[in-house]
């Protein structure tokens, strides 16, 4: 086992995937909501990356949403019809309020 001398990050800073022609620029304001709770998370734009499916690395799926990147697209594609119509994800770096 690799012992590592530092904690768990405690970061203001999150991740979402929105369909990749969602327009949304840097310092917007964004608010996620959950749909199974109805959490409420607000922040600002920081970062903007645009990305084909398949070149999203499975990391970020697994990190963004603890789901491998196949069955995250599906999901997402299900709960989010915009997703089936476009081959790019944006993915927002958000900084919470």
């Amino acid at each position: 086992m690799l012992v590592i001398p530092q904690a768990k990050p405690q970061s203001p800073f999150f991740k979402v995937f929105v369909p990749g022609n969602t327009p949304v620029h840097h310092h917007d304001k964004i608010e996620c909501q959950c749909p199974t709770t109805g959490n409420k998370a607000s922040g600002i734009c920081l970062g903007i990356i645009t990305e084909y499916w398949e070149n999203v690395p499975r990391w970020m799926c697994h990190e963004t949403y603890g789901l491998p990147k196949d069955e995250l697209r599906k999901k997402l594609e299900t709960d989010i019809p915009a997703f089936k119509s476009v081959d790019t994800v944006k993915i927002l770096i958000i900084k919470q309020n």
